[in-house]
């Protein structure tokens, strides 16, 4: 009650009166200017987080665009690539069409020689035939001569095996005579001069025992009709041999001229790849040329077959011509520890100089005159080695080059030496 009291007092005290009436407009003032300053913070403060907003979305817009450009970029990268990867794989196609072009005569030549021999000892069976059919009562005859033993001799010299080669140098053939005579006498068969021409065209080069003395039989017609099979299937042999040839020329010339455009990489034999190339070639190869194949491996890679029979060729074909046609060629495959392969290719050629060594795997470098080298040739070979992620060195001194080529390997192979 007290303090009540004591507290109405000094509200009706008029100096507190006072003081309460001149702070009071003091008071209402603050006031405003507070509420004023938070009105103006709020406001800055929403129009910063608009302008945020607004730069945020900006920003992301921006951002959209920079993925869709980049999205762009790399669709035309990839686009560039595979386009650059399809001009590559055209020039090859073309330098290698360019190539079959100066092969035309070449191969029609390889492919003239088995069928040659075709068509001649299908003429030479036919001939056989036709003569063994007239004389199917003579051969009655010759078989009812023969006992059991004598006729399992027949049987057994007709079907042996030459040991020899279809075709004999002259040297060969006289040491052939030299040796046929020797067996001859040893057994002591009485021969006529004609007799050991005619064995050695049939194969019948090393005669034992037992082939002589069927040879020798009293049936005088046993020897002809010996012959006269044998013939006929030396000559099935020589059609056997050019068919062989011929298809392996003809499978050859397939595999070479193939377009890899947009193909898929493949799994394939090395030796196969280089030796559809060495088929290609080989009448440039023969005469003066001395080959010497040493693989010591085979080997499974992965990639385009068709690409690597050009690196073949232009390593092959620039040594024949940095020989003139002449000299040594070796060609080595051997296995580099753990998963890689080598080949080198060597010959015995004039050798590259070593001060333009460095230089002959760029593009537009040539050694030779103008209009006979595009440039291109092995600049193109280490492309497509190292495209197989493969690597291409070389090695030079007068007298002897050496290409280096290492290939990543899928597979090792045995390959029979």
């Amino acid at each position: 009650m007290d303090r009540l009291t004591v507290t109405l007092e000094m509200l009706c005290n008029s100096d507190f009166t006072i003081s309460i009436f001149y702070l009071l407009p003091l008071i209402l003032v603050c006031s405003s200017i507070f509420l004023y300053f938070r009105y103006t913070f709020l406001k800055a403060k929403s129009l910063l987080d608009l302008q945020h907003k607004a730069e945020l979305e900006k920003l992301q817009l921006s951002v959209s665009t920079l993925e869709s450009e980049l999205a762009k970029l790399n669709e035309q990268y990839d686009h560039s690539l595979l386009k650059s990867r399809e001009i590559q794989s055209q020039l090859i196609y073309s330098k290698k069409m360019t190539e079959l072009g100066k092969l035309v005569s070449g191969v029609a030549h390889e492919l003239n020689n088995p069928i040659s021999a075709i068509k001649a000892s299908a003429e030479t069976v036919t001939e056989i035939t036709t003569k063994e059919i007239g004389e199917i009562q003579k051969s009655k005859q010759i078989f009812q001569s023969l006992d059991d033993s004598e006729m399992n001799m027949l049987i057994r010299v007709i079907s042996k095996n030459s040991n020899e080669s279809i075709v004999m140098g002259y040297k060969e053939r006289k040491e052939k005579i030299k040796t046929l005579k020797s067996i001859l006498e040893k057994y002591s068969y009485e021969y006529e001069s004609d007799d050991i021409e005619s064995f050695l065209d049939v194969g019948l080069e090393a005669p034992d025992e037992t082939d002589l003395m069927i040879l020798s039989h009293k049936n005088q017609n046993i020897k002809p009709y010996i012959l006269s099979i044998r013939n006929l299937r030396q000559h099935l042999k020589i059609i056997e041999i050019g068919v062989d040839r011929a298809a392996s020329l003809l499978l050859a010339l397939k595999k070479f001229t193939r377009n890899s455009v947009n193909q898929a990489e493949k799994h394939f034999h090395l030796v196969d790849n280089i030796e559809t190339v060495l088929s290609i070639y080989q009448y440039q190869l023969r005469g003066k040329i001395s080959l010497t194949k040493m693989f010591l491996t085979d080997a499974v890679i992965v990639g385009h077959p068709e690409e690597l029979f050009q690196v073949w060729t232009n390593i092959i074909l620039n040594a024949i011509q940095a020989m003139e046609s002449k000299g040594n060629l070796s060609i080595h495959i051997q296995r580099m520890e753990p998963n890689k392969v080598m080949v080198k290719i060597i010959d015995n050629g004039p050798g590259i100089p070593e001060e333009i060594q460095n230089r002959i795997f760029h593009s537009q470098f040539s050694t030779k005159e103008i209009g006979e080298g595009s440039g291109m040739g092995l600049a193109i070979t280490r492309e497509i080695i190292e495209n197989h992620k493969g690597k291409i060195a070389v090695d030079s001194v007068p007298g002897k080059t050496e290409f280096l080529i290492t290939l990543p390997v899928a597979e090792f192979l045995e390959y029979p030496v």
